[in-house]
């Protein structure tokens, strides 16, 4: 199964504490997400390091000229992004709570 979460800027703080429960959770049904997003300085050794999980996944950056505008243009402009790549998963764990996937 392939899964995706996204989440348009993933950095280690609260929200990552949940994705690394999420990826956690996956790993032990053999699953290794892919992250989607527009930017992140996450690693597995750093999730280690702040969580104690041990976290396999891949990171998949989506690459846009609107990843810089205002952070509420941005999530919106994200989810629409995603649409051309939510296809190929067979589950999308939403993370940002707005994208908008058709």
């Amino acid at each position: 199964m392939k899964v995706g979460i996204v989440q348009n800027s993933v950095i280690y703080g609260g929200r990552l504490t949940v994705l690394a429960k999420i990826i956690e959770l996956l790993n032990k049904k053999g699953i290794d997400p892919d992250i989607i997003t527009y930017k992140t300085n996450i690693s597995s050794e750093g999730i280690k390091e702040k969580y104690g999980i041990d976290a396999s996944f891949n990171i998949r950056k989506v690459k846009s000229i609107f990843s810089r505008l205002p952070h509420e243009i941005n999530i919106i402009v994200f989810g629409f992004t995603l649409r051309k790549i939510y296809r190929e998963y067979d589950y999308f764990i939403d993370s940002n709570n707005t994208s908008f996937l058709g």
